[in-house]
């Protein structure tokens, strides 16, 4: 059931309103986030009705089957009680994106993000459900420990470039240092020379192609590069398209390829230099939209048929995310490291 707003879903959103230049539909998604999240702060929730509250439990409907028979049938969606680490990452990363354009906070936007970036300093070290929502027992997901990083970063770029909680930001500074270090000890395979989707796994994910904009590996962009070619290897659906990850014991695929996922390629191919590649892909995968340019949240790599909500959001937000990263490489001349404006020092 997706009659709901996901903060981590806007968040992307809102990064593609300020790369068009529409600085005031960010701004607006930060403060009714923070009306939305009052009850709820310091932790976030994964999805919230347009007036905050939770909505209902989540039931399945029987005796009916959704689109070409699929089921189960479900009204509201369990995710709600879920704990999302990488949910912390996106609503911040909103806020970096808004200030490295020029615009400031307000102070109800900012007392909201330190509010996050105080949780995620203390909590990411918990495992979680994962960007996938997955509904079995938490893990520790290599994805949700990069956007926690991002969270704890682009605070503290905040905060010193607002002069403001310079001892907070030095604490985040800290903490962001040692979730580095461990997911870089931990959540590294050797045996996959990639990240692994969660410790201790030999199970690979597509959101792991996150690494790249995350920063975390700045100064390895070797690990960057072997990640995306194992995702590529392991999750590749021919083409631009990528499976987000595979079910166990050698099945087939069950779904389609999730499309967000084949921008995130984009944008990290772009970011590590692959300037050449990124165009071709991101061509093809424009392509997929047809006449309308319109695309769904996967698509049948056999026949090219749309799955699943068609638009979806998520698709055209990362698109966008992944156009700016082929600019900026371009007009730099040599791969991104980020579209983010540089750290500002302490003092």
């Amino acid at each position: 059931d997706y009659r709901y707003a996901w903060p981590r879903d806007a968040g992307i959103g809102s990064g593609a309103f300020l790369a068009a230049g529409r600085t005031e539909e960010a701004q607006a998604f930060l403060r009714w986030l923070e009306i939305a999240s009052r009850l709820t702060l310091p932790r976030m929730r994964v999805l919230y009705t347009l007036d905050g509250t939770p909505g209902h439990a989540e039931r399945e409907i029987r005796g009916i089957s959704g689109y070409r028979r699929s089921l189960p049938v479900r009204a509201a969606n369990a995710a709600a009680d879920q704990h999302q680490l990488d949910v912390y990452g996106w609503v911040v990363d909103t806020g970096w994106h808004i200030v490295s354009h020029g615009c400031p906070l307000d102070g109800p936007s900012w007392r909201m993000t330190r509010s996050l970036a105080d949780f995620v300093a203390r909590c990411w070290r918990d495992p979680d459900a994962g960007i996938w929502e997955e509904r079995g027992e938490p893990r520790q997901h290599v994805s949700s420990k990069l956007l926690a990083f991002v969270a704890l970063d682009r605070a503290v770029r905040i905060a010193r470039q607002r002069g403001q909680d310079l001892k907070r930001a030095d604490r985040w500074e800290r903490e962001s240092m040692a979730l580095r270090s461990e997911v870089r000890e931990r959540g590294w395979n050797p045996s996959l020379n990639s990240y692994s989707a969660a410790y201790g796994s030999d199970d690979l994910d597509a959101s792991l192609l996150l690494v790249a904009m995350s920063e975390l590996e700045s100064d390895r962009p070797d690990r960057i590069r072997a990640t995306i070619a194992a995702v590529r290897e392991r999750l590749g659906a021919g083409g631009v398209l990528l499976y987000r990850n595979l079910p166990g014991g050698g099945e087939e695929p069950r779904e389609g390829a999730f499309l967000a996922c084949s921008f995130w390629l984009v944008d990290a191919l772009a970011r590590t230099g692959c300037v050449d590649e990124a165009e071709k892909l991101m061509a093809e995968a424009v392509e997929l939209g047809g006449e309308l340019g319109l695309l769904a949240e996967e698509v049948d790599p056999v026949t090219g048929e749309m799955l699943g909500n068609h638009p979806q959001a998520l698709s055209h937000s990362t698109m966008v995310a992944a156009a700016l990263s082929i600019e900026a490489a371009k007009a730099s001349g040599r791969p991104p490291g980020s579209r983010h404006k540089p750290r500002v020092p302490a003092g």
